[in-house]
């Protein structure tokens, strides 16, 4: 893989070409461990044998015996299937987010059932979250999660679902506050979608929030994500079925699978962002940086799917690692697998791909 040194891009349109494949040789490295065989010079002296251990007659040996020890019988562990993703790589479709079944949550839908430290609002469906901090574990909130603290959120093993009289799935305020999610589904009502020009995300930073989001589902929101704040760690997440709505330009979703406004030192890892193509109409971009201050973004391993272009990004993306990604290939109508503008940087843009395994080059 090269590293590239930081310089201007010019604006490019479709990356479409052919290129050869690169291998790349790897290096097994064997190490010989000795070990006891089933003979070992322990002497018996008087001691008491256990375990299948037998005296065995050696001419030589102190006492003329040494003890023979069993050699056992090999035991294979019966594989326990995993719904994790495997390290290293964009999670498959339904292996993350809450893997269980609501009823095994306890359901926050009401003021008596709402947590210390927080409001449910009946008449709009949102549960507030006034405490600087709070773990939310196991628990099914049907409204948008809003949270006004200035610490730390953390929601663990949850389903949280929008759709019951405000725009958002999760939501934070605060400048400077953490929301913490992992293993949990961030989803619209099911069989209701968002109303027009509703383009809120799944996970919405209105502050300068910073998101630790882990091997979570977002679903049928306008957007996946939206990123507003520093240090943002973001992996192991499938965005998909976004809701496309409204039917012409004024009023179309222009879904994002992950919009970014601000966000220095983002890490972008081994999600999966899946926009299901492109109808002319509705999905923008798989990954649309739009704003201001996207100093050194790692962005690797990650699956982009749909978009007019899958990844756009403005002129204020600088020094961006961008590698080990995999596109879709495009379809029917799609522009091209990115749109950069000219004044983005990149320290190193190296094995970009099609699903089909052509390169992606660099621009």
């Amino acid at each position: 893989m090269n590293t590239l040194t930081p310089q201007a891009l010019p604006r490019s349109r479709a990356i479409i070409g052919v290129v050869g494949l690169t291998v790349a040789t790897g290096v097994i490295a064997v190490a010989l461990i000795r070990a006891a065989g089933p003979l070992a010079a322990f002497e018996p002296e008087t001691g008491t044998l256990a375990n299948d251990a037998v005296v065995q007659t050696v001419t030589g040996a102190s006492g003329g015996s040494v003890v023979q020890f069993s050699m056992g019988t090999a035991v294979n562990p019966t594989p326990v299937p995993s719904t994790t993703p495997s390290t290293n790589t964009y999670p498959a479709a339904g292996t993350v987010g809450y893997r269980g079944t609501t009823s095994a949550l306890t359901t926050i839908a009401s003021a008596a059932a709402a947590p210390a430290g927080t409001y449910y609002d009946t008449q709009y469906g949102y549960l507030q979250v006034n405490a600087d901090n709070i773990t939310l574990d196991h628990v099914y909130i049907k409204g948008c999660l809003d949270f006004y603290g200035s610490g730390t959120l953390t929601v663990t093993n949850s389903v949280i679902e929008g759709g019951y009289g405000t725009w958002c799935g999760v939501n934070s305020r605060a400048d400077g506050a953490i929301v913490k999610i992992s293993d949990s589904t961030i989803r619209w009502k099911p069989g209701s979608v968002p109303g027009l020009n509703n383009g809120a995300g799944g996970i919405k930073a209105m502050g300068g929030t910073i998101f630790q989001l882990q091997r979570n589902e977002i679903t049928g929101f306008a957007d996946g994500i939206h990123v507003a704040g520093p240090n943002n760690v973001i992996e192991y997440n499938y965005i998909h079925d976004l809701a496309l709505t409204g039917t012409t330009e004024a009023d179309a979703s222009h879904n994002d699978g992950l919009q970014v406004f601000y966000a220095p030192n983002l890490i972008l890892r081994f999600n999966r962002i899946d926009l299901n193509g492109f109808d002319g109409t509705h999905q923008n971009a798989a990954l649309f940086f739009q704003g201001d201050s996207f100093t050194t973004p790692q962005i690797y391993g990650n699956y982009f799917n749909g978009g007019g272009y899958v990844v756009r990004m403005d002129p204020n993306v600088i020094n961006a690692a961008f590698y080990d990604n995999t596109f879709a290939n495009l379809v029917a109508g799609q522009w091209g697998y990115y749109d950069i503008m000219t004044g983005a940087t990149f320290t190193r843009w190296a094995n970009n791909k099609t699903s089909s395994g052509q390169a992606v080059n660099y621009p």
